[in-house]
């Protein structure tokens, strides 16, 4: 029995963060994901936040720091997972089903956001060395390499994708919520924007107390939201 409970509360504990980081949603319908889930979103905010010291609109880094035994080092091994999400049209019935009755064919329709998530898992290591003072930064080169490379494999996905949102200045009409085919047609031809690039930056440093040691690690979004439409 005091098996069985720990399985059900594993599972309940899963539910749980699945709902709140959205891992149970391949696809984001009417809203947000920035605005639909409540952790584990790095939101791009504007330079000017930063430099003016303003308060970030949302957060865009997440971190943890961890004890360690004062006398280790060496090589850690370490996988770093994370998700991008990224606008697509919705489908017929999803952007009419609040519909009530026919629109007048030239009447301007806001598009119902949609959002598809391509998931990333990178591995790698970082060295902490053996003597130093104080405090140390940990080179992350390669593992920043790494992210950087999964979100260009991202990039190359979302240029696959047929599905993927239009040009900025795409505009649905009446006319074209006629009927599923109509409503296929108006995306025929259409072209993307050039995928602006994503920033992720990884940090990470040891700090030396005279009984520990500590592990600090950053992941921060550093992307311009300009690029992305994001005032």
């Amino acid at each position: 029995m005091a098996n069985e409970e720990i399985k059900l509360i594993e599972s309940i504990k899963q539910s749980i963060k699945n709902r709140l980081t959205g891992q149970d949603e391949a696809e984001v319908v009417d809203a947000e994901p920035g605005r639909r889930f409540s952790v584990g979103i790095l939101n791009a905010n504007k330079g000017t936040d930063r430099v003016e010291g303003t308060t970030l609109r949302r957060p865009e880094s997440i971190g943890f720091y961890v004890r360690l035994y004062k006398n280790i080092q060496g090589e850690f091994e370490c996988q770093i997972s994370f998700s991008l999400y990224y606008r697509v049209r919705p489908s017929f019935n999803e952007q009419t089903r609040q519909m009530t009755g026919k629109l007048p064919e030239n009447e301007e329709i806001a598009p119902v956001p949609k959002y598809r998530r391509i998931d990333k898992t990178i591995n790698g290591s970082f060295l902490v060395p053996q003597e130093f003072e104080h405090r140390i930064s940990i080179d992350c080169t390669n593992l920043n390499n790494a992210i950087e490379s999964a979100i260009s494999e991202a990039k190359a996905e979302i240029v696959r994708d047929e599905e993927a949102w239009p040009k900025s200045g795409f505009k649905l009409f009446g006319r074209n919520l006629a009927s599923s085919q109509t409503y296929v047609s108006a995306f025929s031809g259409t072209d993307m924007d050039e995928i602006p690039s994503w920033g992720i930056s990884l940090r990470a440093e040891v700090v030396d107390y005279p009984s520990h040691k500590r592990l600090l690690v950053m992941l921060t979004n550093q992307t311009d939201p300009t690029g992305f439409r994001i005032a």
